[in-house]
């Protein structure tokens, strides 16, 4: 018996050997995501949990932020680790509107792969048939666009700007832009105050699938030649809005668009084997991660190496590299 409990002791230490601490030392991290009240700030807040599991006696501390903001608040040492989304982290690099300079210190850790296609909604009764038709026209629409700089915002700007037309054109058209919530947006176009909503997000958003049951839209496509240049200029992957969704409302035929996809980033400037931890501690964790956060079903950890803004940060390469995850 005693050999058998030896034996079982000596199994157990060589595993603990073998597969090491969870993490070196405990840390004090701040995670940056987005307002309190969205889904950015759930889904960090679980990334935190797994982060603090990993590696006990860590110090998580939740800030709220923004697609536009974050990248920038990393840099600058005010948090540690930040959602950050693809192509706005190509244009923070290159230092590319809304962004005034080039921000750096930021590495890559990983990618949710989490696609979220860009809709431009339109109602049926504006007579507007495509982008093109809007700018040929100068159609004098009222636009909503969700909050100023969140991704309705900027990814608009982006879009209409490859078409030739902005913001101040339509409104010097006669049209109007509104920055407002989701809640404001819905009801005002409810009230017939709003004809086009922009979005960016997976799946079925509430306020398009309340709107559609009233009122009849059309989702608007891209034409190949912007999918293209947005692609290149920025990141954006080439993508379409199911038609099957909302009931078929869309129309039953995927729009071609292009979509954002989501990741983390670090400091560049941080410890390696606190980013290695961290890396470890999420890939490994990854089936607590999608139950408390079904949003990021798609993070695969075998394809967390791809599709990232920067640079990969030394610790992650590591972790990926020991599980061959990069050859």
């Amino acid at each position: 018996m005693r050999n058998i409990i030896r034996f079982a002791l000596g199994c157990a230490l060589a595993a603990s050997l073998l597969s090491g601490p969870a993490c070196a030392e405990p840390m004090k991290l701040n995670l940056i995501s987005g307002p309190v009240t969205g889904s950015w700030y759930v889904g960090m807040g679980i990334v935190g949990k797994i982060i603090s599991d990993a590696c006990p006696g860590t110090e998580i501390t939740m800030l709220p932020g923004g697609a536009s903001a974050n990248p920038i608040r990393c840099s600058r040492g005010q948090a540690d680790i930040g959602i950050l989304q693809v192509a706005l982290g190509t244009a923070a690099r290159e230092g590319m509107a809304p962004f005034r300079e080039k921000v750096d210190n930021l590495s890559s850790v990983l990618s949710w792969s989490d696609f979220s296609p860009l809709s431009f909604v339109v109602r049926e009764d504006a007579g507007v048939s495509s982008i093109e038709d809007i700018k040929n026209r100068k159609v004098p629409l009222r636009i909503a666009v969700g909050l100023k700089g969140g991704g309705g915002d900027i990814y608009g700007r982006w879009i209409f700007g490859e078409y030739g037309f902005g913001w101040e054109d339509i409104q010097s058209w006669g049209g109007q832009v509104y920055f407002n919530n989701y809640d404001d947006m819905t009801n005002m176009a409810k009230d017939g105050l709003v004809d086009m909503i922009i979005w960016l997000g997976p799946g079925e958003s509430w306020f398009l699938s309340e709107l559609t049951k009233d009122i009849r839209m059309k989702w608007l496509p891209l034409s190949e030649d912007v999918r293209s240049r947005v692609h290149e200029k920025y990141g954006m992957a080439l993508s379409a809005v199911p038609g099957g969704l909302y009931s078929g409302r869309v129309g039953g035929t995927d729009i071609p668009t292009v979509a954002e996809i989501t990741g983390l980033v670090v400091r560049a400037d941080m410890p390696e084997q606190q980013v290695y931890d961290i890396t470890k501690a999420i890939c490994e964790g990854r089936e607590d991660l999608v139950k408390g956060f079904p949003q990021w079903g798609s993070f695969d950890p075998a394809r967390a190496a791809e599709n990232l803004p920067y640079p990969l940060h030394p610790g992650a390469e590591r972790y990926y590299r020991e599980t061959g995850i990069i050859k």
